[in-house]
């Protein structure tokens, strides 16, 4: 395959003594690279990933993972649950397991009934919380005139986030309360993982953490 159908995303320190510090990137180069990889008339196909992703990755067009890493309980589903994304002309998510993770599954995702009601639990508290993180993002736009709308209204709103401090401060709580109401979705949906035969899993990707493209 062409060099641009692929690209390394890893964890690693950088620094000179770091064997793999060539494939370090910035967090807006990563970005732009996963921007690539949503796009479907971008030659970039296959990501090749280690130690990240794991969280707050959202790539409906991923269809296909090959695993050639031991994983087990909620870094394997995390991970997994990447392909579980509804996109046009995909009919089903595809996972290559390379080291027979699955061989078994009881193992591999060994959930006992109190670890699955601690994260029934974990979703409710989260869920009860959500008021509080709206009045915590609504509070950066005090005193703004709530009746301009249009982009008279998205420069009256930038106003209230004066600098990057500000701004990334507002980016982490949204980020808090984009989580939380994906929990409420999943706890609403009763969503438990036997759409993928696995007994006693329970979809934690998008409840605590929330292409035909290849995934490795």
């Amino acid at each position: 395959m062409p060099t641009e159908a692929s690209a390394i995303v890893m964890h690693t320190s950088g620094g000179k003594s770091d064997e793999y510090a060539e494939w370090k990137l910035s967090k807006d180069e990563e970005e732009k690279l996963l921007d690539r990889f949503r796009d479907p008339t971008d030659p970039l196909k296959f990501l090749i990933v280690t130690s990240k992703l794991l969280t707050g990755f959202d790539a409906p067009i991923l269809q296909v993972m090959y695993l050639d890493k031991p994983m087990r309980d909620h870094s394997l589903l995390q991970a997994i649950c990447r392909t579980n994304r509804v996109y046009q002309g995909k009919t089903h998510g595809l996972i290559v397991d390379f080291l027979g993770i699955f061989d078994d599954v009881a193992n591999a995702l060994n959930y006992d009934d109190k670890s699955v009601q601690k994260v029934i639990s974990n979703i409710s508290e989260v869920v009860s919380q959500i008021p509080i993180f709206i009045k915590k993002c609504l509070d950066y736009f005090n005193g703004i005139d709530r009746t301009i709308s249009g982009y008279e209204g998205l420069v009256a709103a930038q106003e209230c986030l004066p600098n990057n401090e500000v701004r990334d401060a507002f980016a982490a709580d949204y980020s808090v309360l984009n989580k939380a109401f994906q929990a409420a979705q999943v706890r609403a949906m009763g969503v438990i993982a036997d759409r993928l035969n696995l007994k006693n899993a329970v979809l934690t990707e998008q409840s605590l953490n929330s292409r035909q493209n290849g995934f490795l």
